[in-house]
Parts: structure tokens; sequence; C-alpha cells
């Protein structure tokens, strides 16, 4: 499979820039499944300023909306290659687009703003006004996350990322559901 069309035209800065994510792509375990392997990746705290973090409406993913009074605590991604962007590109589908943009990190003991690049929402997806909580979504919904982003990755290469909304979507996750409650799907370590 050749890489999608945005990778393709993103070039070496796409690969050479870090990610900046602040969801549940920070959680390794669901990185993994995203990724086939993280083992290559480093990651360093980091902090985007100027936004929030929000839950999404009948998801259990975030999206950061812009507030100039607030930050956003992530992780700067470093070492990913064109296959595992082109993975998350599909993995995020329809519902964000890549952006550039700054967040803020320590670099031997000192902030230093850097270029990265993040998932920003577009329309296809509407903020609620509750705050997205890391703590919480790795206690009560990593393992809902975990089997969506297996049966969403297994698609891949198969259908376009684009297709990933609608009644296929809302099959994958009633999916994901129905094999937690027979206790088929993925669980996490205790």
């Amino acid at each position: 499979m050749t890489p999608s069309f945005a990778i393709q035209h993103a070039g070496q800065a796409a690969q050479d820039e870090p990610l900046f994510v602040f969801g549940s792509l920070m959680d390794m375990d669901l990185l993994a499944v995203v990724l086939g392997d993280c083992q290559h990746l480093r990651h360093a705290a980091a902090v985007l300023p100027g936004y929030r973090r929000c839950c999404v409406e009948d998801e259990v993913f975030p999206i950061v909306v812009q507030d100039d009074i607030s930050t956003v605590d992530g992780l700067l991604v470093h070492g990913l290659t064109a296959r595992d962007l082109d993975r998350i590109l599909f993995f995020e589908g329809p519902a964000y687009a890549l952006l550039p943009c700054e967040v803020d990190h320590l670099d031997s003991d000192r902030r230093r703003r850097t270029p990265a690049r993040a998932f920003f929402a577009t329309a296809l997806l509407s903020p609620r006004p509750q705050s997205w909580d890391y703590a919480y979504w790795q206690a009560q919904e990593k393992p809902l996350a975990l089997n969506i982003a297996a049966e969403t990755m297994a698609l891949y290469g198969s259908v376009a990322a684009s297709d990933l909304s609608g009644a296929l979507w809302d099959g994958i996750k009633a999916r994901a559901v129905a094999r937690l409650s027979t206790g088929e799907g993925i669980r996490c370590a205790a």
C-alpha cells in the first residue's frame, strides 16, 4: 500500500516534525494497536498553549478547542515513519485534520517552544462542555477504545479513512461494546 495523499505531499517535514498527542493516543497500548509497534518512538511531556481539552458528544475521545487562558497537557512523539503517520491518519479518520502547531516542552530543564503537528477536530465533531480526563479514560473507557481501535485498524488498507463515519463507525462501536459485554474483547492488564 502506498502512503496516503496527505503523507505523500507533506514530504520529509511531516516525518521530521514531532506529533503532539493529547488524547487516547497518549496511551502506549492504544498507540501500539494503531501502529502495530511503537517501540521505535521517543516521547516527552509537552503542553499546547491556548487550547483546552473537551469531551466529544457520544464518543470516548477528546478534541481541543481554542481557549486563550488554558493549556493542554500531552506528549510530543518523535520518530514516526511515513507508514506510522499514514496509519494514524487512517485511525483519526475524517473527524480530524493534521495541522501545524507549536507546543512547549522541557528541554534540558528549560521550557522550549517547538513546532509540531497535532490532530484538530473537523466540523464532524461537537464538543461537550466537560473537560476530558485522561486518568478517567484509562480507568473506564480504555477497553472500549482498544476494541474500537483494533477493528478500525483491521480495515487499514481495505477502506478509505473518509469512510470511517456514519453506519460503518456506528457498527464498529456497537461490535466493540458487544465484544466487551460477552468477555471476548481486548481487556486491559490490571
